[in-house]
């Protein structure tokens, strides 16, 4: 049988002891759910017609230039490796089942999470009092001062020295 070639595949019952031991150790997927086992999950691609099977870390890997053991039609077991210089369009196949396999465990929503804080004082007002996605506050170009120098230590003064913000 005839791998996809992306980059050579063979039998493994072809391959030598020496050329197995060549397979890469898989690496953690870091940022997604750490519940979900993805060297468990089996994924089958279609590449130029045939169902070609392996774990979603194993397909993961392959995308990634290691060689992995994909089981191919007729339950044929293949070393298989399409890394970045591999042909383009098994590259697409590959990205469009493990875009499948993620969306479709579905147990978290990828999201992106922002924090921003701002010191509030009485000398300087912010352009903007809600935060603006790209803007913040408005940043240190758009603070506008409340007091000239002399208005501010008279400010101070006046509240004996210290201000309280709380």
């Amino acid at each position: 049988m005839a791998a996809p070639t992306c980059t050579a595949a063979a039998p493994a019952s072809s391959i030598s002891a020496a050329s197995s031991a060549e397979e890469t150790p898989p690496s953690p997927i870091t940022g997604m759910d750490p519940a979900w086992d993805t060297s468990e999950v089996r994924l089958t691609v279609a590449i130029h017609g045939e169902s070609y099977t392996a774990s979603v870390m194993d397909w993961y890997e392959i995308m990634c230039g290691g060689t992995r053991s994909v089981t191919g039609p007729d339950g044929i077991t293949l070393k298989f490796t399409c890394g970045a210089e591999g042909n383009p369009g098994i590259r697409l196949d590959i990205l469009a089942a493990l875009e499948a396999a993620v969306l479709g465990n579905y147990d978290v929503i990828p999201m992106s999470e922002g924090r921003t804080f701002q010191l509030w004082g009485d000398q300087v007002c912010c352009a903007l009092e809600e935060y603006v996605f790209g803007l913040g506050f408005g940043g240190v170009k758009y603070l506008t001062y409340n007091y000239s120098d002399r208005e501010w230590a008279d400010h101070v003064a006046a509240c004996g020295g210290v201000i309280d913000y709380s």
